[in-house]
């Protein structure tokens, strides 16, 4: 009797030993612990007990919290229970701050109810559905309406602004410009808060943005600033009382004022000037602070978000990060701000949390992955409306018989970040780096980028201008490149410096300018008469003095300069369905033609010269069906050859150094267009 009671006492003593020491363990362990009940011994209700121990014992760690919550909704999945849609959903709401687990959460909620035939908004849970997709007619320049009826566009042939029915789609032009040949034309547009009115710009033909107002109904059409200014009016947002636009209103091509406009005269109220055009900017809801993003500093690609307050004019920042952050849109009541960020590496929605324009706390994960969205409004109710810039063109290399010239096999695209968003490749003279322009932010950022063939890695030179059609200079050390004032940019690609290598000039054409490889000296297509490029000249880059190389009648000429440096080869639009092209000893020799053929349309077509001379590459589409043919003629005169590779439409080419790959961009074969959508039932509930 005696020993049993002692038996009774030493197992007492055991057990609570054991359940101190388990209670001593910490949140990791019991996590792997949960992990090893759930995964090895197949024990799926005693892997929940351990999870939700952690969640009643350590709801302070909550890392490893979000993943037990997960893991919770994970084993009643398994178990086929409904209780995982629950698990999901706290997940989500309880730890918005833990972006890996939400995003597994999110993507298993999303399946078990389309799994059960259930749409998102039906249960109330997270999901994104499409609104409407750009059509041949129309593009998708404007903003959904506040009552989510409707979807203002520009209409492709007409350049009218128009409104799609989003039910229905049934398009209803709103101005009259038929016949116009888009000489004046509409972009950009903003709803009223009450839905029956827009803002936009209409582009005159000074090629100035004027700020109009016109009624639902087409009525009451007028202007409401811009007007014989000179200036570029774009309209940003409504003020919640619909009294005021909030407008950018650029002088010049480098700057722009921040401005609030009266709806009902007109009269505008300068809030700040920026040194490079803000590309967003909305009222809080309460009419007191205006949010946007802006460059953290000069030079510098990367965004950061910031406040300012209407009264005093003071600016200060909400989001600073490395990353680039952009808005998307206030939360409902002004509560914070919803922005999209690629700090975690890929483009993810988060908020923060305001009070009186102060943030509150660190940034919440909101959405894994939502790519290159732009806002198009955030409803009361918070949903968020954006649209995609759709993938539209990459960068492809072709193979080369190194006997016949022909393609072998089928062009591969180059594996370069953000697919469907690359364009306008040039090969560094070694072959070791490729360099091109990259689309970012919804095709409103133009990236100039460097692809290593060794490495695989990708870097890029932010900057606050636009660059386009990036030229190696001959020893590999710097990029030339284009900027829309018509400067030509030196890169220094050791340090990623940028400087001026020749000032903004007024008759500089797009794409047509080469340097020397000593940069004394630069060949370039000059306007003398709006709309056409009718000389071709060779200026000395110290003294500034030209000499005529060529004549031409029409615009978008495209020049290239052989491997030697010794010749010269011209590609120009002499007669407008006619196109011709020249060589030329260099630097003073006299053209001579090597090669004519019909080419419809203002196309800028890219030339580029085999290392050896022997042959200049281009695109042609000889059928006028946007069927492009990748061919190449002899330098010294003759037949053009087809290559075999038939693209949609291509944009500059290049040819590596080994001559038998030639490298080019052009339209994706399963090309995206343009699409609006609606993201539903996504924002944390509440806890008040």
């Amino acid at each position: 009797m005696r020993s049993r009671f002692f038996a009774i006492v030493a197992l007492v003593i055991t057990s609570a030993f054991l359940s101190a020491a388990a209670s001593q363990q910490t949140a990791a362990q019991l996590y792997q612990s949960g992990i090893y009940a759930e995964e090895v011994a197949g024990d799926l209700q005693k892997a929940i007990g351990i999870f939700e121990q952690i969640l009643k014992q350590f709801p302070a760690d909550t890392e490893t919290a979000a993943r037990a919550q997960l893991h919770v909704g994970l084993c009643y999945e398994k178990l086929g229970l409904e209780k995982a849609r629950d698990a999901y959903q706290k997940v989500i709401d309880n730890y918005p701050g833990h972006a890996e687990a939400v995003g597994v959460a999110r993507d298993k909620l999303a399946a078990l109810l389309q799994a059960k035939g259930q749409s998102p908004a039906d249960r109330k849970a997270p999901g994104v559905r499409r609104l409407w997709t750009a059509t041949g007619n129309s593009e998708l320049q404007g903003s959904v309406s506040p009552d989510g009826k409707y979807l203002s566009v520009v209409e492709s042939d007409t350049g009218d602004l128009a409104i799609v029915e989003i039910v229905t789609g049934k398009q209803r032009r709103l101005t009259s410009n038929t016949g116009r040949e888009w000489k004046e034309y509409a972009f950009g547009s903003r709803w009223s808060p009450d839905s029956t009115t827009l803002a936009y710009t209409w582009v005159n033909t000074n090629n100035k943005g004027e700020l109009r107002l016109v009624a639902l109904d087409g009525s009451s059409p007028r202007i409401l600033a811009g007007e014989n200014t000179g200036d570029w009016n774009a309209p940003l947002d409504w003020s919640a009382d619909g009294k005021y636009v909030l407008a950018t209103v650029s002088k010049t091509q480098t700057s722009a004022d921040m401005s609030v406009i009266s709806i009902g005269d007109g009269s505008v109220r300068t809030l700040k000037t920026f040194d490079r055009i803000s590309a967003d900017g909305l009222f809080s809801p309460d009419g007191r602070h205006i949010a946007y993003s802006r460059p953290s500093g000069v030079g510098v690609r990367e965004r950061d978000i910031f406040l300012l307050s209407v009264n005093d004019v003071r600016e200060h920042p909400v989001i600073q990060h490395r990353a680039d952050d952009y808005l998307l849109g206030w939360l409902p009541e002004g509560r914070g701000l919803l922005f999209a960020s690629d700090r975690s590496g890929s483009i993810d929605a988060w908020s923060i949390r305001l009070d009186n324009g102060q943030p509150q706390g660190e940034p919440a994960f909101v959405w894994r992955n939502i790519g290159m969205v732009k806002p198009m409004g955030l409803t009361r109710e918070g949903a968020l409306y954006f649209k995609t810039a759709g993938s539209q063109e990459d960068i492809y290399t072709a193979v080369l018989d190194p006997k016949t010239g022909k393609v072998t096999g089928t062009p591969q695209q180059e594996p370069l970040p953000y697919q469907g968003h690359n364009t306008m490749p040039a090969w560094s003279p070694d072959g070791k780096s490729l360099a091109y322009i990259a689309l970012r932010s919804s095709g409103s950022q133009y990236v100039v980028s460097l692809y290593s063939t060794e490495t695989g890695k990708v870097r890029e030179f932010p900057n606050e201008k636009t660059f386009f059609y990036p030229r190696w200079a001959a020893d590999g050390r710097a990029l030339y490149v284009f900027a829309p004032d018509r400067g030509l940019y030196r890169i220094d690609v050791q340090s990623g410096e940028v400087s001026l290598f020749v000032k903004p000039d007024a008759r500089g054409s797009q794409n047509a300018v080469l340097v020397s490889p000593d940069g004394k000296w630069i060949v370039q297509g000059h306007d003398t008469d709006a709309g056409s490029t009718d000389q071709i000249l060779r200026r000395d880059t110290t003294s500034g003095q030209e000499t005529l190389i060529e004549r031409v009648s029409f615009d978008n000429c495209t020049l290239a300069l052989s491997r030697d440096n010794r010749r010269l080869a011209m590609l120009l639009r002499t007669e407008e369905n006619l196109r011709v092209f020249k060589v030329m000893e260099f630097p003073d020799g006299t053209p001579k033609e090597v090669y004519r053929f019909k080419q419809g349309g203002r196309f800028i077509i890219d030339i580029a010269w085999s290392p050896d001379g022997k042959f200049i590459y281009f695109h042609h589409d000889p059928a006028g069906d946007g069927q492009w043919h990748l061919k190449r003629i002899p330098a010294e005169g003759g037949e053009a050859q087809e290559l075999g590779v038939v693209t949609r439409r291509s944009r500059q080419i290049s040819v590596h150094p080994d001559g038998l790959r030639v490298t080019y961009s052009a339209l994706t074969p399963n090309t995206e267009p343009a699409q609006a959508w609606v993201m539903e039932h996504f924002l944390p509930k509440e806890k008040r």
